[in-house]
C-alpha cells in the first residue's frame, strides 16, 4: 500500500524525534561516567514516551561492546555493562507517533566512547559506512533494483573487506506502521523483486564478532514513484566520539 503524503510526514516527524533523543543519549552518556546499558535504554524509553511515541519489541537497543555482537541484544534486568571509555556503543532506536495512520522510523548509530577510537575501530566503522553507501547509492541510480540485489552488494563489499560471515542478517526491511518490520519487499536474499515504490524502508548493514564487537549503521529512506530515493534520517558519515 502506497504511503500517502501525510504518511511521509509522520515518519519524518518520528525520524526527527528519534534522533532528537539520540542526541540527548550520547548527553547523558558523556556527563554520567557509569552510566549502564539498563540505565540508558530506560533513559530514552522515557524520551520516547514523552515525545508521544509508541513502539514494539524493546523500544530500543543500548549495546556496548561486546553486546553489540548480537543483533537483537536485550540486557538481563540488573546486570547489563557498564559504559566507560574504549569501546563501540550501538544505538538502535524505532517507534512512530501515536497514531494509527503513522508509520515507523527505525535508526542506528554508532559511538565510540572515549577521546579517540583505534584505526582497527576506524576502519570497521568506515568499511561499515561504505557498505551503506555503495546499496543507497544503488538504489538512487536503479529504483527498479531487487531486494536480493542491494543485499548482495553490500554482502559482497563486506567479504572483501575482510569480513566473510559476519554480516548475518538482511540489509533492510519496508517499514510498516504496527511494527517496524512492515508487511511489504525487504531487502534481503529471499527477496527477488524490485522495492515497491512509494513506501519507506531501512538500509542498516552491520558487522557482528561474537564476544568481540557489533557495528550496524541503519538509515531510512522513501522510494517515491518517480524512481527518486529520499533519506529521511541523518546519514552519520564519521564514527561520532562520546567523551
Amino acid at each position: 500500500q502506497p504511503w500517502t503524503a501525510l504518511e511521509l510526514r509522520l515518519h519524518k516527524e518520528a525520524v526527527r524525534q528519534l534522533e532528537n533523543i539520540l542526541q540527548a543519549a550520547t548527553t547523558l552518556v558523556a556527563r554520567k561516567k557509569s552510566l549502564t546499558e539498563e540505565q540508558l535504554y530506560n533513559f530514552m524509553v522515557q524520551k520516547m514516551r514523552a515525545a508521544g511515541m509508541t513502539s514494539v519489541n524493546n523500544w530500543v537497543i543500548a549495546a556496548y561492546g561486546p553486546s553489540a555482537a548480537q543483533p537483537h541484544y536485550h540486557f538481563k534486568a540488573g546486570k547489563s555493562r557498564v559504559i566507560k571509555p574504549g569501546h563501540f556503543l550501538l544505538l538502535d532506536i524505532w517507534g512512530k507517533l501515536n497514531r494509527p495512520e503513522a508509520p515507523y522510523a527505525d535508526i542506528t548509530h554508532m559511538y565510540f566512547v572515549g577521546k579517540r577510537a583505534s584505526a582497527h575501530f576506524q576502519k570497521l566503522w568506515s568499511d561499515l559506512r561504505d557498505a551503506r553507501d555503495k546499496a543507497l547509492n544503488h538504489l538512487s541510480q536503479n529504483a527498479t533494483a531487487q531486494g536480493a540485489k542491494l543485499h548482495a552488494l553490500t554482502s559482497d563489499h563486506l567479504d572483501s573487506c575482510g569480513y566473510q560471515g559476519l554480516f548475518i542478517h538482511g540489509l533492510g526491511h519496508d517499514l510498516g506502521h504496527d511494527h517496524p518490520h512492515g508487511p511489504g519487499i525487504n531487502l534481503s536474499p529471499r527477496f527477488p523483486q524490485s522495492l515497491a515504490a512509494d513506501r519507506g524502508y531501512t538500509i542498516e548493514p552491520g558487522i557482528y564478532k561474537t564476544g568481540e564487537f557489533g557495528v550496524r549503521s541503519e538509515i531510512n529512506l522513501f522510494l517515491d514513484h518517480h524512481g527518486r530515493v529520499q533519506t529521511t534520517s541523518a546519514l552519520q558519515h564519521d564514527l561520532q566520539l562520546i567523551y
